[in-house]
């Protein structure tokens, strides 16, 4: 009898526990948009309406902030003469929102070029900023996930972010006006075509500069990572329905700085398995990691995020691998 109390305690105290856990998580997420929720569903208003004006053929490059910081879609204009839209946002976002949204937007003859963080490649389950984004400002899009990432996203939401977040969200003087804020911020740094701008290495304040000095390498890129199976599905199943629906998949690593450790033989190993990841999915790398390494002095405030010189030179150089990918190109590349 003792045992069998004993037990029925150990799950009454585990089903007490989930309970106010869904309660904590259910005030926090579902009543409180953080601040980066507001921000990233201001961004994607603007790329959201780029992609429902701009007439296709079209190139569409998507991922987090190492492409809203790092591409320039006006560049790639420029050198292609075919529209462009940066649908880069925030890494938080899991990679099966980014690939809901290109099923969402992108039309026959459009070229989507992905370039996904590295943590995307590693962690399946959604991070608390994407659970809080979906809750406060896409619920309907919490349907179309797989119910096993869903119940990740409940059950491994990093609480003490949210709590931060959503303790600074009620301080009046926070959070009064925070949505003006952020429209005239948006306003003001992202482009119609969804570029971000004004982020000028002379802009640079000596704060950013400070942060970017003491970047160290990703640990990612310095030892064997373990990559998730469950990406390489998810890319899979999007590259089937990109070659049903006429649309040209491919890829790229994200800029990030070169330091000295990637060029030693277990970062090369490292770098070799998320790059295996798009192989595995037929979807062509046009630049792997080594290519896109760059000094320290080309990033802004983030190890993915450069300056804008930077991100013109980075997106140059993604043009020319691109090429032959370009309607009517004489070297051309079917799939």
């Amino acid at each position: 009898m003792v045992g069998v109390r004993y037990g029925v305690g150990i799950i009454g105290g585990f089903a007490t526990s989930v309970v106010l856990y869904a309660a904590l998580l259910a005030t926090l997420m579902g009543k409180s948009p953080t601040y980066t929720t507001v921000h990233i569903r201001k961004w994607l208003e603007i790329k959201d309406a780029a992609a429902e004006s701009t007439p296709s053929p079209r190139l569409i490059v998507i991922g987090g902030s190492n492409v809203l910081y790092g591409i320039s879609a006006k560049v790639l204009t420029q050198q292609t003469e075919l529209p462009a839209i940066n649908g880069g946002t925030h890494g938080s976002l899991h990679y099966r929102y980014y690939f809901d949204w290109i099923e969402h937007h992108a039309r026959r003859g459009d070229i989507v070029i992905l370039s996904l963080e590295h943590a995307h490649f590693t962690t399946t389950a959604p991070t608390a900023i994407m659970v809080n984004y979906l809750l406060n400002a896409d619920p309907e899009a919490i349907a179309r996930m797989p119910l096993g990432m869903t119940w990740q996203g409940a059950m491994g939401a990093n609480l003490q972010e949210l709590i931060f977040e959503a303790q600074r969200n009620r301080v009046p003087s926070w959070r009064k006006g925070i949505q003006k804020h952020v429209d005239d911020t948006v306003r003001e740094t992202v482009a119609a075509n969804g570029d971000y701008m004004h982020h000028t290495a002379e802009s640079r304040s000596p704060e950013q500069w400070q942060i970017v000095s003491g970047l160290q390498p990703l640990p990612h890129l310095l030892h064997d990572p373990v990559i998730s199976g469950e990406i390489a599905r998810a890319l899979s199943a999007l590259k089937a329905w990109c070659d049903t629906h006429g649309v040209t998949l491919l890829a790229t690593e994200p800029a990030t700085i070169d330091f000295p450790e990637y060029a030693n033989e277990s970062s090369r190993s490292a770098q070799k398995k998320f790059e295996s990841v798009y192989e595995r999915a037929d979807v062509p790398l046009l630049q792997t990691t080594r290519e896109v390494l760059m000094p320290r002095e080309d990033f802004y405030d983030s190890i993915y995020h450069l300056t804008e010189e930077s991100m013109r030179e980075r997106t140059l150089k993604l043009v020319e691998k691109l090429r032959p990918w370009l309607p009517n190109s004489s070297g051309h590349v079917e799939d």
